[in-house]
């Protein structure tokens, strides 16, 4: 399933990409494909397979159309539901609270133990000092590998219905999505009567979810009396930098776009970074391999880095190292849509698994983003368009695993899919949001050494792709690329 998430989104980066020329791009492929898959669950016949397709699920899983869902659903939302219970786990889980239990008992006995120092050595009692002393660092040498095993990062997703109250959905769609996905029943609602209300909560739970991060997902109108059933995703990460840039280090620069414009960015500087993964590719995409060592009075570049058609690749960790950030940088400021051209899901697991653990000197800007997708239009495009075709006007919408109803003019279609996105990238770390709502109506030496070290230097001072994923299950929470720092 990790495969199929990395293949939707990568088609979706292409589509977005496509329809969005020389813009910012950045979304949560992951909460996109969480929110379809909740209504893949109620799709049958030709719009269930065509979910599927979209969704990237793999053939096997097809089983049929001899009543009940043409696909075997349960592995699809198992995947999901294993990766929520990761995703979601280092809150509450009862060996993160016993850590961090015993990391507020330490931190106690160290201000404690710190406190009796100070005393001691204003009494100049030396021999006492040396004896805290020891008991410090044995309070410390306990407390210091406990602390980056717990509040790694923060990474919550959260999913929930929303659904007319009077409207009979069939009970065993909604038990599907309680089992995997967390969403409880579904939240009653009063869409007939009371619409904008509803929006307005819905609204506020979204804000809840994200941290406030993503405020209004559901404009105005969006919402109506046909409004049946609303299905939201919300995703929330924020992670600190395994290895901070310095914030003394960061200086006003050019950054350069596609054509060749010039716009006057923070760029945040950190040499020598210890803990990434790098990596340099050829036009054709084969690896170009970076030499560990030169000669001191070596100054070609031509065997360091990618030619003009080239690329680097640099995988940054967060504290934790679980999630990083994949920045795939052309060797050209106007190279990007090359790169662009070449990806696939084969080609970025290939070179994502080519990245090898070295120093590096990276400057990488500092920037912010808001961004608002209507994916209807795309998703159609990408093939599945029979989920938007309202089945009261000739329309080939089946969701008939959601509803009781036999009525034809009570018969589900999408009316919208709207995503939002928000991320922020500072010398700390990040934080990133997004929200999908589907809504459904109706030292010195002694003497020079011949050779030296070669750390590549990193310079994103031009448009590039980055990814931000979850390193033990190759998951790709969000996606997107930088045209240009100031939006």
């Amino acid at each position: 399933m990790t495969e199929a998430t990395t293949e939707f989104a990568i088609k979706l980066y292409r589509k977005l990409a496509g329809e969005n020329a020389g813009a910012n791009l950045f979304f949560s492929p992951f909460s996109i494909a969480m929110a379809l898959s909740m209504a893949f669950e109620g799709a049958r016949g030709r719009t269930a397979d065509e979910f599927a397709a979209v969704l990237a699920f793999p053939a096997r899983l097809k089983k049929g159309r001899c009543g009940g869902h043409p696909w075997d659903t349960e592995e699809v939302h198992g995947s999901m539901a294993r990766l929520l219970q990761i995703f979601n786990k280092s809150w509450d889980d009862p060996e993160t609270l016993e850590k961090r239990a015993r990391i507020e008992v330490l931190r106690q006995q160290h201000k404690e133990k710190e406190e009796l120092l100070r005393k001691f050595e204003e009494e100049k009692k030396w021999p006492e000092c040396i004896r805290v002393s020891f008991q410090i660092k044995k309070i410390a040498n306990e407390l210091n590998p406990l602390l980056p095993k717990i509040d790694q990062y923060e990474l919550e997703i959260a999913n929930a219905l929303w659904g007319e109250g009077s409207y009979r959905f069939r009970q065993a769609f909604l038990e599907t999505l309680a089992k995997y996905y967390g969403t409880g029943t579904a939240i009653p609602c009063d869409f007939a009567n009371n619409h904008e209300a509803e929006r307005k909560r819905i609204n506020c739970w979204v804000e809840e979810q994200t941290r406030e991060r993503i405020k209004d997902l559901l404009t105005e109108g969006t919402v109506n009396a046909l409004t049946r059933l609303v299905l939201v995703n919300a995703i929330y990460f924020k992670g600190d930098w395994a290895e901070p840039f310095p914030e003394e280090g960061t200086r006003v620069e050019e950054f350069v776009d596609a054509e060749g414009r010039s716009t006057k960015t923070p760029m945040m500087k950190n040499i020598s970074v210890p803990g990434c993964r790098y990596g340099a590719f050829n036009a054709d995409g084969s690896f170009l391999a970076t030499p560990r060592q030169i000669r001191i009075d070596d100054k070609a570049t031509s065997n360091k880095y990618p030619g003009a058609d080239g690329f680097q690749v640099l995988e940054l960790p967060y504290r934790g190292r679980e999630v990083s950030m994949v920045i795939l940088l052309p060797a050209r400021s106007d190279g990007l849509l090359g790169v662009e051209q070449r990806l696939s899901s084969e080609d970025l697991k290939r070179w994502i698994d080519r990245l090898e653990d070295r120093l590096a000197h990276v400057t990488l800007p500092r920037f912010r983003l808001d961004t608002t997708y209507e994916l209807n239009g795309i998703l159609s495009d990408l093939g599945m368009p029979s989920a938007f075709e309202n089945p009261a006007t000739g329309g080939s919408a089946d969701f008939s695993g959601m509803t009781e109803s036999q009525n034809p003019i009570e018969q589900l279609y999408i009316s919208l899919v709207i995503h939002k996105a928000f991320l922020e990238v500072k010398e700390k770390g990040t934080e990133a949001a997004a929200a999908t709502d589907l809504e459904m109506l109706e030292g010195a030496a002694m003497e020079l050494p011949k050779y030296i070290d070669f750390i590549p230097e990193f310079r994103a001072d031009h448009p590039f792709i980055y990814l931000i994923r979850h390193r033990p299950s190759s998951t790709t929470l969000f996606a997107g690329r930088l045209m240009a720092p100031a939006g």
